[in-house]
């Protein structure tokens, strides 16, 4: 995949995350608290997930399987993603309702460079060392700059 490529799916991602703020949010309202609109969410996600596992499975019969062998070579922090993807949800849930889904997503995509440039920086979770420069810390103070702007009402 070029670099294009997976800069455009990142993009849809993006949008995407928008999307879903804004629908959570208004989950939430119906709901009494964050975290069973997020039990909700996940729930959704979860079987549209094994949806789509079944019909790559019968469509291509190919692509990778866990086995016992391969769940044992796994790191123990390898499995707590979802548990990050939980917090997401539950925090944008809970901080839409007073602050709106552009200001939580600042203050999200801030959150995401200062831990993203930290893990780069540390070589944390197996990713390829990349020290913060000039450039990065920029980046970051830009998106800090971003919030700030968005909060002032």
């Amino acid at each position: 995949m070029s670099s294009s490529t997976a800069m455009l799916i990142a993009f849809a991602g993006g949008v995407l995350v928008a999307i879903q703020t804004a629908m959570n949010a208004h989950l939430r309202s119906f709901v009494t608290t964050p975290l069973i609109a997020a039990l909700i969410s996940f729930a959704v996600g979860t079987l549209t997930l094994c949806l789509l596992v079944l019909v790559n499975r019968n469509g291509s019969g190919s692509g990778p399987s866990v086995t016992m062998g391969l769940a044992q070579g796994i790191p123990w922090w390898a499995w707590l993603g979802g548990l990050c993807g939980a917090g997401y949800v539950v925090s944008t849930m809970a901080s839409v309702p007073q602050i709106g889904v552009g200001l939580c997503l600042s203050c999200v995509v801030l959150g995401q460079q200062l831990g993203a440039v930290t893990i780069d920086h540390q070589g944390w979770m197996a990713v390829a060392r990349e020290p913060i420069g000039v450039q990065r810390l920029c980046g970051v103070l830009l998106i800090l700059g971003g919030v700030w702007l968005q909060s002032r009402r």
